[in-house]
């Protein structure tokens, strides 16, 4: 479970609904302050047990942080710790304080959304390799909101033929 304006995921224990830890802001796992996400979009678990999510940042005190990125925690629940080990910032800094997404995809890429909602930006969909490198990336129209994105391989509705 998410709960973006606590800055907290939480694992339930279905059968007895208990809350068995949370992860996140002064939550039950040791994390260091920069490994720390706010106000989060999106969390998945990923085949290697890691979550990886939308890490939107914050403008309110006092966990002022007004850049966004997309983030992968892996956390031990014996110890209690968790850590990113991997991330996407983009350069300059992007600020998506409302909608954003991460997605891993099936060649290993991480396409992240950058939602915006806004009469004078456009949404940034950037697709990065595992080495955090740029390998696409586009910008949408002023007032093109973009909450989320996925890849879509095969074309849908449609059929391309040659002439």
């Amino acid at each position: 479970l998410s709960s973006r304006e606590q800055h907290h995921m939480y694992k339930i224990d279905r059968d007895t609904d208990q809350i068995d830890w949370i992860l996140g802001l002064n939550g039950d796992f040791e994390i260091d302050e920069q490994d720390r996400f706010m106000r989060q979009h999106a969390p998945e678990i990923l085949p290697n047990g890691n979550i990886l999510l939308f890490d939107n940042g914050d403008t309110r005190e006092p966990n002022v942080r007004q850049w966004s990125r997309a983030l992968e925690i892996a956390y031990n629940e014996n110890t209690m710790t968790a850590e990113a080990v991997w991330s996407f910032r983009p350069d300059p800094d992007i600020y998506s304080w409302l909608w954003g997404d991460a997605d891993r995809l099936a060649n290993g890429n991480t396409l992240i959304t950058f939602g915006m909602r806004s009469s004078t930006a456009g949404s940034n969909l950037i697709e990065v390799n595992a080495n955090a490198q740029e390998v696409w990336h586009m910008v949408t129209p002023a007032k093109w909101g973009i909450y989320r994105a996925d890849r879509i391989d095969e074309p849908i509705g449609y059929v391309i033929s040659e002439r």
